[in-house]
């Protein structure tokens, strides 16, 4: 509130959610996705004034910037990446604090995730093209970096899978033997290590938040096997569902399981 009190330029501040549900391997490895992954990248994002997306279960906003814009898209799928795109392209910024706290029900079935991560996908896509005519426009030139950044990301996505296609198909129908495996692995290990650590730096900078999030670290290890696949999936279909959506209709979802 502070800041949106003393600074006209921000309009909206994100706050820093927390998990609630942690009965489930996946309901701990999302306690180290919203460390590792969301609460840095908004750190990240934060230091070049722009965030790709407020958490909507915990946001504020200002009256006067939300009646200037237009208030909320009723077509958008996902609302809050939407409206922090519509803010930042008026000229606002957006703050990330992590002394916010809220809890947060995520979902605890493999169905569940792949549902929300599916409109996340698609929602995410949905405002890249919405944009896409402002975003080069000069006075927008901050938010290039996070406009690439997805775009990159995309690239990756389709990449990893026709990789991985042309892999198997030496592999199983010429029978050709991938050269350099042993430098492969060692790349993989690399980076593996570098996201433990990363993790493990995240829940440390968190614990002033909340306290004890050290013990799981370990459920890091098995973050990119769950979600980098569960990612990439999502990615690849939620793209063509934002292509062809109507977007004259309202945008309608169903909220998944919400713990198990």
């Amino acid at each position: 509130v502070q800041a949106l009190e003393q600074d006209p330029k921000y309009a909206a501040t994100t706050g820093n959610p927390r998990v609630r549900n942690r009965s489930t391997i996946l309901g701990r490895l999302q306690v180290s996705e919203f460390s590792s992954i969301i609460g840095l990248i908004k750190r990240a994002q934060g230091l070049m004034g722009t965030i790709f997306t407020v958490s909507g279960v915990c946001c504020l906003f200002r009256k006067d910037v939300m009646e200037e814009i237009g208030g909320w898209s009723t077509n958008m799928i996902t609302e809050d990446i939407d409206i922090s795109w519509k803010i930042q392209i008026a000229g606002y910024n957006i703050m990330y604090e992590p002394r916010a706290l809220c809890w947060v029900l995520m979902p605890e079935s493999i169905k569940g995730l792949y549902k929300q991560r599916l409109r996340w996908a698609q929602g995410g896509a949905e405002t890249i093209m919405k944009y896409f005519s402002k975003i080069w426009h000069w006075r927008n030139r901050r938010l290039w970096p996070m406009y690439i950044e997805y775009f990159a990301t995309v690239i990756w996505a389709f990449l990893w899978v026709l990789l991985a296609v042309i892999a198997l198909i030496q592999k199983y129908i010429f029978d050709i033997s991938i050269e350099n495996m042993g430098l492969f692995e060692t790349n993989i290990s690399i980076m593996f290590f570098a996201f433990f650590l990363q993790c493990l730096l995240s829940l440390y900078i968190d614990s002033r938040y909340e306290r004890n999030l050290l013990r799981y670290g370990l459920s890091c290890i098995w973050y990119p096997y769950v979600y980098w696949l569960l990612n990439t999936v999502t990615l690849l279909i939620g793209i063509p569902k934002a292509i062809f959506r109507n977007k004259s209709k309202f945008a309608v979802w169903t909220s998944p399981d919400r713990g198990v």
